[in-house]
């Protein structure tokens, strides 16, 4: 490795923690107040930056707190547009490309952030919907029927709460159950919806 090919890859490696830096202090903050008052200067002091390095990586606040959603929402549009493969098999896959305990510990702060505070359960309910909408269309073009149809409707409302019993389940370190054995029962329950729609 080059040391240019090296300085390159620590540069990267600060941008990542500079950017999971600005996250952690947005949560952090989000719980001891409120996400409202959790200003860019507050941010920005918490995660020893300036407020224009908040700014650059984030020039809108709310992006901050679900930062990598847009990344999650790409990658299911990709996969769910491999028509080549079932239905099921694009989302398992889907669920296989993004490990859910990569940052446990970011996971579970930003579950708890969510919770406690109002204001961050509506931002969170914009990505939602856009995921419902992916989901609905590639069931939709499954069934041979509209995506604002009924069934692509309930089964993209019932994907996503099977995955976020999954993540409130990774989040809850004091559950038994595993989380692999809880996927496997939401998508068995997803499998046998899918079916009736079918009929």
């Amino acid at each position: 490795m080059t040391i240019g090919a090296m300085a390159e890859g620590l540069r990267e490696q600060k941008k990542r923690r500079t950017r999971r830096d600005i996250v952690v202090a947005t949560l952090e903050l989000s719980l001891e107040t409120c996400y409202r008052a959790t200003t860019i200067p507050l941010i920005a002091e918490r995660a020893m930056v300036s407020p224009r390095t908040v700014s650059t990586y984030f020039p809108n606040k709310d992006e901050i707190p679900f930062d990598g959603s847009e990344e999650v929402l790409e990658g299911l549009a990709t996969r769910l547009g491999e028509t080549d493969r079932p239905l099921f098999e694009r989302l398992h896959l889907w669920i296989d490309d993004r490990d859910p305990r990569h940052d446990e510990e970011l996971e579970i702060l930003r579950r708890r952030a969510i919770t406690q505070d109002s204001e961050l359960r509506l931002i969170e309910h914009r990505y939602l919907d856009r995921f419902a909408d992916v989901t609905a269309a590639a069931v939709a073009e499954e069934l041979g029927v509209a995506p604002d149809d009924p069934g692509p409707q309930t089964f993209a409302a019932a994907f996503l709460g099977v995955l976020l019993s999954l993540r409130n389940r990774l989040a809850d370190e004091g559950r038994k159950k595993k989380p692999e054995e809880a996927l496997e029962a939401g998508f068995k329950f997803l499998e046998a919806g899918l079916v009736s729609l079918r009929k």
